[in-house]
């Protein structure tokens, strides 16, 4: 039997009563006599004054203290869905320590049939219960749901940006008092700004006088079943002492045009989101089309990165995968199968290392739906080839196409791009009058393209010594590493099938045409030529990782690339901390397939001044304008 971890987070453990769900833990109910719809309607949604409270806005957000069996975010989503002058794009932030686990959430949710449709599409995308933030997009992305998993005032924490209406929900202070403590409450008051409201089912005379000691005005609110009262809020003015720094007014249209340099996974993805967003975007790459250079590859692993601290760098890329599996699935729902679940071992190097993982996994449990440790007997068994040891099975892991996601992505653009193809932008220059305009040139000088924006997405991109590539980044990240990689493809149709992606010194990845891609090298070479010595090495990982040995005849040649580095192994994502208007989604090194979806979410989320979709110490951790850099002297 594989050895199935515990989650990071209890679970809920949830007794159905004649009454309705109830907190064992707790004590408590999860909702009221007149039920979970009704009081998410008129305590919450009616309490912040919704829907009129969104109208006329592109961008709203709530924030709810207790996501528990998710009805307050269903009625929202059906309000949502039911207003013709509903805002372009709803961002739900829920906080939960204690997730709900499918089973009790299917037979809790049976109580609302009219909410049967989403709430079925929300258990489908709901996470495993790890720590962190969760991001989930429903109607094409128009809806997000950012499930924070943790702590009550830790997830406060987590958040960075003030939101427009907050729902305090929860169970009641006598059960659950460190929801309703005066710093809570201090935090939801840092989480708001002015204009922001906040309405309780909670109508206790201590409750209100901490929300007004937060800095809320507070008024009682028409009763519900059996009280009386409930309590509002609003937040009419800004204190300085405590108050988030608000985001700069929202972009007009004389600033929503903006050049991507690069159409590899991170460019593409960033003008699909930009464009559903509204913005004109003019892509600019050297190749003739998208997914030429890094992202070209036939074949490229996800997998999660584990650790026994659980790094940033743990936490940056399980939170990347999990989003990109979701975005993926709903590809796959559409019939594009560039998204392929098949699972990923990860095979140890020797006893000592399968050893460093029993106890990382005793020191930092983890679902058995993310992660499982095996035997060598049951890795033999799950993968059918022989190995040396056994290891890790991510199974929502896989591979995926690379280049196909590419193109995917600028499917439905047409209306808003403009691109130029085959045209190698050599530097940029940004104008001196008033609207600071970016300009980006060719060798000679030549404009090809001009915005008030700028993104460098553009990977290592050419070996031009003096270019943008070096100019444009904060002097602690100068220069990036530009390491150089060669994957091998190899016909093996006369061995037995490989269903899963394999890897350890190296992997091994199939396709549905049983051709396998194996990889991949580091090396200094700087051509893109397939060389025999990156074969040689790439036919030996094959044999050591899985005992395949090969002929000649069925090598089918290989592809090399460049991958961009930064010094720490993180991603660049974010605002450049000097010129104005200068955006980053660089050096998604080894990592592009895991990382580059929420890289690109997280960098259209700053520009857009919206809700980010990771918590506040990992997205400092990609800024550009981060501390932690280690430049080798």
């Amino acid at each position: 039997m594989a050895l199935l971890l515990s989650p990071m987070l209890n679970p809920a453990d949830i007794e159905f009563t004649p009454q309705g769900p109830r907190s064992i833990r707790y004590e408590d109910r999860y909702f009221g006599e007149v039920g979970a719809l009704q009081q998410a309607r008129r305590v919450f949604i009616q309490g912040c004054t919704l829907p009129s409270a969104w109208r006329g806005k592109r961008h709203f957000s709530i924030l709810e203290t207790g996501f528990g069996l998710g009805f307050n975010f269903l009625a929202t989503w059906d309000a949502w869905q039911h207003d013709p002058c509903r805002p372009d794009r709803l961002h739900f932030l829920s906080i939960e320590c204690h997730p709900v686990s499918l089973l009790q959430l299917t037979q809790a949710h049976a109580c609302e049939p009219h909410l049967a449709p989403l709430a079925r599409q929300l258990r489908h995308n709901l996470p495993p219960a790890i720590a962190g933030l969760h991001r989930l997009e429903f109607e094409q992305g128009k809806v997000c749901l950012t499930l924070v998993y943790e702590q009550d005032e830790r997830a406060l924490k987590m958040l960075s940006m003030p939101v427009d209406a907050i729902f305090l929900d929860g169970f009641a202070p006598e059960h659950n008092p460190a929801l309703w403590s005066q710093k809570f409450l201090d935090g939801l008051y840092q989480q708001s700004k002015p204009g922001t409201q906040l309405s309780t089912w909670c109508a206790a005379g201590e409750i209100r006088k901490r929300l007004t000691q937060s800095g809320f005005e507070v008024e009682r609110g028409p009763g519900i079943g059996n009280k009386r009262e409930t309590t509002r809020a609003r937040r009419c003015a800004a204190r300085t002492d405590q108050a988030l720094i608000l985001p700069p007014p929202g972009r007009t249209m004389t600033n929503s045009e903006v050049m991507v340099l690069g159409a590899g996974l991170a460019g593409t993805a960033i003008t699909e989101r930009l464009i559903q967003q509204g913005w004109q975007v003019t892509l600019i790459d050297a190749a003739q089309g998208p997914g030429q250079g890094a992202s070209g590859n036939l074949a490229g692993i996800v997998r999660p990165l584990v650790s026994r601290d659980d790094n940033r760098s743990s936490q940056f890329t399980r939170a990347a995968l999990l989003y990109a599996i979701q975005r993926w699935e709903r590809l796959q729902g559409q019939g594009h199968p560039a998204w392929h679940p098949t699972g990923v071992l990860q095979v140890a190097r020797d006893e000592a290392q399968l050893q460093q993982w029993i106890e990382m996994m005793l020191a930092n449990p983890m679902p058995g739906e993310w992660v499982q440790l095996l035997s060598k007997k049951e890795a033999e068994q799950r993968c059918g080839f022989p190995l040396k040891q056994g290891g890790l099975l991510f199974p929502q892991a896989g591979w995926a196409e690379p280049k196909v996601l590419c193109e995917q992505a600028l499917l439905d653009t047409a209306h808003a791009l403009r691109t130029h193809w085959g045209q190698r932008v050599h530097s940029l220059k940004q104008t001196k009058n008033g609207s600071k305009e970016w300009i980006a040139l060719d060798i000679f000088e030549k404009e090809i393209a001009r915005a008030a924006h700028v993104i460098i997405a553009s990977g290592a991109g050419p070996h031009i010594e003096g270019t943008l590539f070096d100019d444009f980044l904060p002097a602690s990240l100068r220069p990036l590493q530009r390491l150089r990689g060669e994957v091998t493809h190899f016909n093996l149709q006369s061995k037995p099938k490989l269903d899963l992606v394999m890897c350890g010194e190296g992997y091994v990845c199939p396709s549905p045409d049983q051709t396998w891609s194996v990889g991949a090298t580091y090396d200094e070479k700087t051509t893109l030529d397939i060389s025999s010595s990156g074969i040689q090495e790439n036919t030996d990982k094959l044999k050591t990782l899985i005992g395949i040995s090969v002929r000649p005849e069925e090598i089918q040649g290989g592809r090399a690339s460049f991958r961009s580095v930064a010094w720490d192994r993180l991603p660049i994502v974010g605002k450049d901390p000097e010129y104005q208007g200068l955006w980053h989604c660089r050096a998604l090194a080894s990592r592009g397939l895991a990382w580059h979806a929420i890289a690109a979410e997280l960098l259209v989320a700053q520009m857009e001044h919206a809700p980010p979709p990771l918590e506040k110490t990992l997205c400092e951790t990609v800024s550009p304008q981060r501390k932690s850099i280690q430049i080798p002297q």
